[in-house]
């Protein structure tokens, strides 16, 4: 009979399969929503405030969803990390017009 092997256990946060892509595919995100904010933004600037109407107004501008199939629909734009970046540059525009 063998004798199994003593298992050390490992400290710290291990890297787990698929953390590389993971970090890739958020900064990719992270690019296609900063492209898309200011877009946002001039349209919400125009009166376009509902999700419905900011989807619409990208697919009449030909704007292609971030896996290029299909059409923009009010959750795709919704999405945190689009959102995160039209609220900031909607408060930097803001800014800018109050002088």
């Amino acid at each position: 009979m063998a004798i199994a092997p003593r298992r050390v256990p490992r400290l710290g946060k291990q890297a787990k399969p698929g953390d590389n892509a993971r970090k890739v595919m958020t900064a990719r995100a992270d690019a296609r929503a900063a492209d898309l904010a200011p877009i946002v933004v001039e349209l919400r600037a125009a009166g376009t405030t509902s999700l419905r109407g900011i989807a619409a107004a990208l697919n009449a501008r030909g704007i292609q969803t971030p896996r290029g199939v299909g059409r923009w629909k009010a959750g795709s734009v919704s999405q945190p990390r689009l959102a995160a970046n039209q609220n900031q540059l909607l408060a930097a525009a803001l800014k800018l017009k109050s002088f």
